[in-house]
């Protein structure tokens, strides 16, 4: 929503609405009481920081479980031999690496994509959002999503 709010608002909506719609982004710091997956970096992942943090493992599982949907709904919506090409950041929370490239190439698989490679890519300091300084220790706000993982899927 923070990336969103301000095209939102170009568009018409009103702020007030602005409310109602944050919950319903995804990625949104809404908890799931579902912590299960059958994708083993999920796992992984949710146990280290369930050990850190359980309420923000509850909001990554709850990130990962509505990517599944999408993935889901993108391949009922994806003719055959179709592609779709996912870009996501990977982060750090807690100091746990959430690996959300690896993760999301797991999900759909699951759902029945064949994945047909994820690659990394560095993020240009100068070309984020928020740039990192030049001096940066990565940590703090600096120590997320330096790489971005490109995701490639084929409905077969």
């Amino acid at each position: 929503m923070r990336a969103h709010k301000f095209s939102l608002l170009w568009f018409g909506c009103q702020p007030e609405s602005l409310t109602g719609l944050r919950n319903k982004y995804i990625g949104a710091e809404v908890r799931s009481r579902n912590l299960v997956f059958s994708a083993p970096t999920a796992k992984r992942v949710l146990q280290k920081l369930l050990h850190k943090d359980p309420r923000k493992a509850a909001v990554v599982a709850h990130y990962f479980h509505e990517m599944e949907a999408s993935l889901q709904e993108m391949l009922r919506v994806l003719s055959r031999g179709r592609a779709a090409i996912l870009v996501v950041g990977s982060s750090r929370i807690r100091d746990v690496e959430i690996e959300s490239p690896t993760v999301l190439a797991e999900l759909a698989e699951n759902v029945g994509f064949h994945v047909i490679r994820v690659a990394k890519r560095k993020i240009a300091r100068d070309s984020r959002m928020m740039p990192v300084s030049r001096n940066s220790k990565h940590i703090g706000i600096e120590a997320r999503m330096h790489d971005e993982g490109v995701i490639g899927l084929i409905k077969p």
